[in-house]
């Protein structure tokens, strides 16, 4: 490869990696390219992408950046799948494959300036999905509205009721 196409990737890396919220690394040896080119379509679907990447490419790429710490990770051949949107929902897509795809192995994960394991990869992966994670957080901050609302209008129904039982005396 050109030293010119070399450093156009390592740019291209770069200017994706500003936008990214986590970073898998995958190992795909023994797996055919029609089986690789279905995991990318899966993760393509959730916008994010699938790629394998030179390690020394990746490497000049996320040098003094905030993706520094995938450098020790660059061991063996790596299929690096990028999110943009939602890490769980990628790493749920990941171990699916991985489970389906004997050779296909999750390694780790890069996100928010922590490197996860396998295993901490699986815990995450069992979290609701972002927009069940938002719903809950919007009804945890309706509560105390909904609370304020209940008290005022409950405040507001005593001296109905009182004025009703006296009416309703009245007429009796």
């Amino acid at each position: 490869m050109k030293k010119e196409k070399k450093i156009e990737i390592v740019e291209t890396i770069r200017k994706n990696l500003e936008n990214a919220q986590a970073v898998f690394l995958v190992d795909y040896s023994g797996v055919d390219v029609k089986t690789l080119e279905s995991v990318r379509e899966q993760v393509k679907e959730l916008g994010d992408s699938f790629n394998v990447i030179k390690n020394t490419l990746v490497a000049k790429a996320t040098q003094d950046t905030k993706w520094s710490n995938i450098l020790g990770l660059l061991e063996g051949p790596n299929a690096f799948a990028v999110s943009y949107n939602d890490p769980v929902a990628l790493a749920k897509v990941l171990l699916k494959a991985e489970k389906n795809i004997e050779k296909l192995q999750l390694k780790s994960a890069v996100m928010y300036g922590s490197v996860f394991n396998h295993d901490q990869i699986e815990a995450i992966s069992k979290l609701p999905s972002r927009e069940i994670l938002l719903s809950m957080l919007l009804g945890v901050l309706n509560a105390p509205a909904r609370g304020l609302v209940s008290a005022l209008a409950g405040i507001l129904r005593k001296p109905l009721y009182a004025l009703n039982a006296i009416k309703e005396q009245k007429t009796n």
